[in-house]
């Protein structure tokens, strides 16, 4: 059962990437509703694991959940996006720095 475990945790994060990377790339448009079933259809997924992505996603301001009226992208924010691709350039050359001294080792 850890595989089955290891597996949907997987798939969760594959969710939660595709529609990260969909509102970053402006596939998905700010102010854009979005609907767990329509996601879950798209993705192949359960309604579960679309709504973890989006509760990650909520957490980390990409998208809102207004009560009784649904889920939507955020509006775009310059100093936002600036963040998020200096922070993601960090993270990327500190792997890699990371990866090359174990090579070294």
């Amino acid at each position: 059962m850890p595989e089955l475990e290891a597996e949907k945790g997987n798939q969760r994060n594959d969710i939660y990437n595709q529609l990260r990377m969909q509102i970053l790339n402006l596939t998905i448009k700010p102010g854009e509703r979005l609907s767990e079933n329509t996601l879950s259809s798209q993705m192949n997924a359960s309604r579960t694991m679309v709504r973890d992505a989006l509760s990650k996603l909520v957490e980390e301001g990409y998208i809102v959940v207004y009560p009784q009226r649904g889920t939507e992208v955020t509006l775009l924010d310059l100093e936002r996006i600036r963040q998020v691709v200096f922070s993601h350039t960090v993270l990327e050359q500190a792997m890699i720095e990371e990866i090359c001294q174990k090579r070294i080792d």
